[in-house]
């Protein structure tokens, strides 16, 4: 009887190789998982990768537009500021102030008749 119990106990070649290609199975499948975990594992990464490049580029995009629409007002600002000096400029060129200047605050006036000197081109 020991012995009927002890091939009993012992697997059949059958059952031994069905248990490797249980065990085989298993690992394969474990594998399977593993890779399909890292494939997602990398998707994700890439995809968050993908989006922090394309807020960094928005974020810039609005930093550029936000310098765009700064210069433009100092643009207008200054085209302004040209303007009004312009004006000063013609203003203080004017015929009429500067005689005006000359008669009253320089003490100038317009020279009389005898003070005229009239000069003739081949005079002999």
């Amino acid at each position: 009887m020991l012995v009927a119990q002890k091939r009993q106990q012992q697997p059949s070649l059958y059952e031994q190789q069905r248990a490797i290609r249980e065990a085989k199975n298993r690992k394969q499948s474990k594998l399977c998982v593993a890779a399909r975990k890292l494939k997602m594992l990398a998707a994700v990464f890439v995809l968050a990768l993908f989006s922090l490049a394309l807020i960094s580029h928005y974020t810039h995009m609005i930093q550029v537009n936000y310098q765009i629409e700064k210069s433009l007002k100092d643009l207008y600002s200054l085209q302004k500021t040209n303007q009004h000096l312009k004006l000063e400029i013609a203003s203080l060129r004017s015929p009429d102030r500067l005689e005006r200047i000359a008669v009253s605050d320089i003490g100038m006036k317009y020279p009389d008749q005898d003070q005229f000197v009239i000069l003739t081109a081949g005079a002999q």
